[in-house]
């Protein structure tokens, strides 16, 4: 019997020498033979046991480190600029591959379009949900000018798969006319934009909450409504993911849209660059203390440079 109580085999012992009883003093020592022979066996399958899940562990480890390369290669390996707009971003998943997604389209007719989803759910599943967003994602906006119409193919393209999954993705889809400086923007049940003022007023909404429709997946050939409107020389805007909002405490206390809304109009710059860094840090000593982030975090800052 090993140490852990469980009987790992049966001795038989037998003498040749019939005029010969064993004692029980032999019964003493058959019982102490015993017990060594079942601490070295256990401790050889625990050993054997350790070898092979070190092993697994090597594999898994290196599987993952391959998925969060495949996945990284699916975001944007520099920041976007067009003209006199600039963009600066920040992603950070929770696991090793996450479910947020974000993106830079070089349009066909020179614009850009900026992409943000969040799948519901975190992890391997999310982050597989979320290279399919970002194909169909690339596809449409680059094959349909008429935006509206390239999200409502978008959620049809993906419905099928997350309806059978009980998926959904939260996305927001804009494109940037540098020429006419008027931005486009189509809400799919993410969080609104904020409107970072350049002379100091108000952070706000940019986006009325009327014109936000469903997260893709919930519904098929869901009617998507779109907005146009255009920001300032200096203004930015900021597109965010619900881990930023949602960024937990030690004391289990959100960050909330409020404090974003808050570091924003502290900063005293308001280039898109700086404001993605404050909010970052803000974020690092809001949650200083646990384990971070609790859910995958994704800012996307688009500004207009002043002349």
């Amino acid at each position: 019997i090993g140490p852990s109580g469980k009987a790992l085999g049966v001795v038989q012992l037998d003498t040749q020498d019939r005029a010969k009883k064993f004692t029980q003093d032999d019964l003493k020592l058959l019982w102490c033979v015993a017990n060594q022979a079942a601490i070295a066996m256990e401790n050889a399958r625990l050993h054997e046991k350790t070898i092979q899940d070190e092993r697994s562990r090597a594999a898994r480890n290196a599987d993952m480190k391959l998925a969060r390369e495949v996945q990284g290669s699916f975001l944007p390996d520099k920041q976007a600029e067009l003209d006199s707009y600039v963009c600066r971003a920040y992603y950070k998943s929770a696991q090793e591959v996450g479910g947020d997604y974000y993106g830079y389209i070089q349009m066909p007719d020179g614009k850009l379009a900026v992409a943000i989803g969040d799948v519901a759910g975190k992890g391997v599943p999310a982050a597989l949900i979320m290279s399919k967003v970002s194909s169909e994602t690339r596809f449409w906006l680059t094959s349909e000018p008429d935006l509206t119409k390239a999200v409502c193919n978008i959620n049809s393209a993906l419905y099928p798969a997350l309806e059978k999954l009980s998926k959904f993705v939260t996305f927001e889809a804009m494109i940037i006319d540098a020429k006419e400086h008027k931005i486009r923007l189509v809400n799919a049940g993410h969080m609104v934009p904020l409107l970072v003022p350049a002379d100091g007023s108000q952070v706000r909404d940019v986006v009325p909450d009327e014109i936000t429709g469903l997260p893709l997946g919930v519904a098929d050939e869901y009617p998507y409504d779109m907005v146009e409107f255009s920001i300032n020389q200096g203004d930015c805007l900021l597109l965010y993911s619900d881990g930023v909002s949602e960024a937990m405490s030690v004391r289990d206390e959100a960050f909330t849209t409020e404090a974003i809304k808050k570091v924003l109009a502290a900063a005293k710059s308001k280039d898109p660059g700086t404001l993605v860094e404050n909010l970052k840090k803000a974020l690092d000593i809001h949650a200083a203390g646990r384990e971070y982030p609790h859910d995958d975090i994704t800012i996307v800052c688009v500004g207009r440079k002043e002349s």
